[in-house]
């Protein structure tokens, strides 16, 4: 079974999503979009090259999530007072160094996705080591805070999760 199914997970998820994007329940898209999940995990497998994912606490990645969509929508809010206001208010943009504690490259990936999808923040580099993040800040006013942010509600959940 599992030859057939190696990340049935994501062969279930890809189907949903499928089923999603063409918002029909039709037979023929519901046997396409089986076809096409089951064997796009079968096509992929070999760039699994760190194993298979393993979610340690589940409850906690819902958390993170929740807070992940709340930040994100806040953010929104920031960004658009800087862009909409002053010069000033714009012109406080700038790089920070951040030290990485998380190793578990599932949790780096999604920390990587959680900086980039939030407004007023980009993931620039990330050192040889995997230690050092160099992230933009639209606003370094708040460069503690992001910090603390960063390391707090993402950086600790996520190493829960995967390590």
């Amino acid at each position: 079974m599992r030859k057939l199914f190696p990340y049935p997970w994501m062969t279930l998820v890809l189907w949903v999503v499928w089923m999603l994007l063409n918002e029909t329940l039709a037979v023929s898209h519901a046997l396409l979009g089986a076809v096409l999940a089951i064997f796009m995990p079968l096509m992929t497998r070999a760039m699994y090259v760190h194993g298979r994912m393993k979610v340690k606490k589940l409850w906690l990645a819902v958390l993170v999530a929740t807070r992940v969509v709340v930040d994100i929508t806040v953010s929104c809010w920031k960004v658009c007072k800087i862009i909409l206001g002053t010069k000033q208010a714009r012109s406080r943009s700038g790089f920070i160094t951040i030290r990485l504690n998380i190793r578990s490259v599932y949790g780096m990936t999604i920390l990587a996705s959680i900086v980039n999808s939030t407004p007023g923040t980009v993931w620039t580099e990330l050192s040889d080591d995997n230690r050092i993040l160099l992230v933009h800040l639209l606003d370094l006013n708040e460069e503690q805070e992001f910090r603390r942010i960063f390391h707090e509600r993402y950086e600790k959940p996520l190493m829960e999760i995967f390590e």
